[in-house]
């Protein structure tokens, strides 16, 4: 997977996440959210990690959700369009609409 909004690095036996929307103090997004999952995964399947460290890029670790992103939701319409599809690989929006009861 390609990252958009996080960093994944790893220095054995650390593997770092940055969020990585130092403009917007990090704020969260379903989108980063996938990646910070996926990097996640991939760091415990490293058997050479044995320390993971979150941290956010800039002045801030993470500003809490990115407000201007569900605003979309507030008018009825659909989470689909805020995430980069080339992120989701293989969460498709149909298990998303599931997983989060969204029509």
């Amino acid at each position: 997977m390609e990252y958009q909004q996080i960093l994944y690095k790893v220095d054995d036996p650390i593997a770092t996440i940055t969020l990585n929307r130092p403009k917007s103090l990090n704020a969260w997004t379903p989108q980063m959210g996938v990646e910070v999952k996926h990097a996640f995964a991939q760091a415990e399947a490293d058997p050479a990690v044995v320390v993971i460290v979150l941290t956010g890029a800039g002045r801030g670790f993470c500003a809490g959700a990115d407000l201007k992103g569900l605003s979309n939701l507030s008018e009825g319409g659909s989470i689909l369009p805020y995430f980069d599809r080339r992120a989701l690989g293989e969460i498709t929006p149909a298990m998303l609409r599931e997983w989060w009861g969204i029509e």
